[in-house]
């Protein structure tokens, strides 16, 4: 073995990338084929144990809440529909 070639990144861990960052995933010309998410519905999913049915709006959607309220939960849940992971 031996040393990376290249400047290291931030945390000299690998070498920086040499131009910019691009997308792995297709990009369609026409447009279309996006998803948008309009309804999620959990029950008994982490801290969700009572049916939770929520609509969601377009446009810009932000999560807050306290800690514990389940804020990841939710994002998460959106991930394990969509991803199965």
């Amino acid at each position: 073995m031996g040393p990376v070639p290249g400047r290291p990144g931030p945390h000299g861990l690998r070498p920086r990338p040499r131009g910019p960052a691009r997308s792995r995933l297709p990009v369609s010309r026409r447009g279309g084929g996006g998803v948008r998410l309009t309804r999620l519905h959990l029950r008994n999913y982490r801290v969700y144990e009572d049916a939770l049915d929520l609509e969601i709006p377009p446009g810009l959607v932000g999560i807050y809440g306290v800690n514990g309220a389940g804020k990841s939960a939710l994002l998460e849940s959106v991930l394990f529909a969509l991803w199965g992971r």
